[in-house]
């Protein structure tokens, strides 16, 4: 357990305080602690906001770095019934010790004792009950109910059913089963699987790639893509611009962050695909690239509260005047990108979350100031496009599919 903890420790601090992804920051753990080491820090930022609730209580003051690592380890003491209580304090105590020195042991233990104890209460009601209850700020809950969605349809998602995947449009489903005995297809074309050493094997060698069902989805509102081209405007980490290019599209796939450009690059070659990156800001005009794609995806960055299965970082440190600034970059790119596609196009708008704001409201400005395009019926089932609800398959999502008539 020693090793889980601490490797543990080190996600965590990378997620809570330098602001990593956790799903990128897990993929440093070693093979024989990944288990152990994502139910910890999955399940500490699960219960981030009741476990601040409870450490706050029993404390008057701690540094953001040992407070992560009480936050890990209370979680692993009221949670993890597996690991009896003392150990986790033991082991807790004197990692505390070795980070930050010999005069923190005793209060650490002092905290985690009392957890273990139930000595504190949480509150029955009102605003904070709430945001423990949905591990989230409560104007995220309040946005969402404002739309008519249930918190807890997106704070507190099912878990997955196993982890989804696509085969390389280079193998076939019979060349990757005898490795993969219990995979099953999937409604979008993919494979669900249970996580395996085979299946980490098979995606870094690039016979197949993991990608959610709905971001395929996105792809799919594209129509035919055979000998199209494809402007990717906001493209990183790259699963659907390569998926594009699988599928026959003459793909530019575009980031603003040199760093993020280069993950794109780097994705492509894993799978074996051509495709052009450019680093460039979607916000920013340029006329060159009017009317000159076939096809223009516009997966914009949003408010994530459709991924909190995968990502349940995404709503830790979100703020009230984080939503009406990403409306504004979203609604700046559709605007900017729009320009690049050729008429008979179809421009692809999409979000991982349902908020209205960030979704049929952007849509519906965006037709109302540009009449030469229209809303396609691809699946559409809000008048603007289609909300896909997160379940034990999907991930929730918008997409909207216009053409430029």
């Amino acid at each position: 357990m020693e090793t889980g903890l601490r490797e543990a420790y080190k996600v965590l601090d990378d997620v809570l305080r330098r602001g990593a992804f956790v799903n990128i920051a897990l993929k440093n753990v070693s093979a024989d602690s990944k288990a152990l080491v994502t139910r910890i820090v999955y399940g500490a930022l699960e219960r981030r906001v009741e476990l601040d609730y409870i450490i706050s209580s029993l404390t008057s003051r701690c540094k953001p770095a040992l407070k992560t690592l009480l936050l890990e380890a209370a979680y692993i003491v009221k949670y993890m019934d597996n690991i009896p209580a003392y150990a986790a304090t033991d082991t807790a105590v004197e990692y505390a010790g070795a980070l930050f020195g010999a005069g923190v042991k005793g209060f650490v233990n002092a905290v985690l004792k009392n957890v273990a104890k139930g000595n504190y209460s949480l509150p029955a009601s009102g605003e904070k009950a709430e945001e423990i209850k949905y591990n989230a700020p409560h104007f995220i809950i309040e946005a969402l109910e404002r739309d008519g969605f249930d918190p807890a349809a997106f704070l507190l998602p099912p878990r997955k059913e196993g982890v989804h995947f696509r085969i390389s449009s280079k193998y076939t489903a019979e060349q990757i089963s005898p490795l993969v005995p219990d995979m099953r297809p999937s409604p979008v074309g993919g494979y669900i699987s249970k996580p395996s050493a085979a299946l980490e094997g098979l995606n870094a060698e690039g016979k197949i790639t993991f990608q959610s069902p709905s971001s395929m989805e996105c792809v799919h509102a594209l129509g035919d893509l055979e000998g199209k081209t494809l402007l990717d405007a906001c493209a990183a980490p790259g699963g659907k611009a390569v998926y594009a290019a699988e599928l026959g599209a003459a793909v530019t796939a575009r980031d603003m962050h040199p760093h993020r450009t280069r993950l794109i690059r780097s994705y492509a070659e894993r799978m074996g695909v051509k495709l052009k990156t450019e680093t460039r800001d979607a916000t920013i005009r340029y006329p060159e690239d009017d009317m000159k794609f076939d096809r223009v995806l516009l997966d914009v960055p949003c408010s994530g509260l459709g991924v909190l299965s995968s990502r349940p970082d995404v709503v830790l440190n979100k703020r009230p005047g984080d939503i009406e600034e990403l409306t504004r970059i979203q609604y700046n790119i559709l605007s900017v990108s729009s320009a690049y596609l050729k008429r008979g196009g179809i421009l692809v708008y999409s979000t991982c979350t349902p908020l209205k704001a960030e979704t049929e409201r952007q849509i519906e400005r965006f037709l109302q100031n540009n009449v030469d395009f229209r809303i396609l019926d691809y699946k559409n089932n809000t008048g603007f496009g289609r909300i896909i609800m997160p379940d034990t398959l999907m991930d929730g999502f918008f997409v909207a599919a216009m053409e430029r008539i």
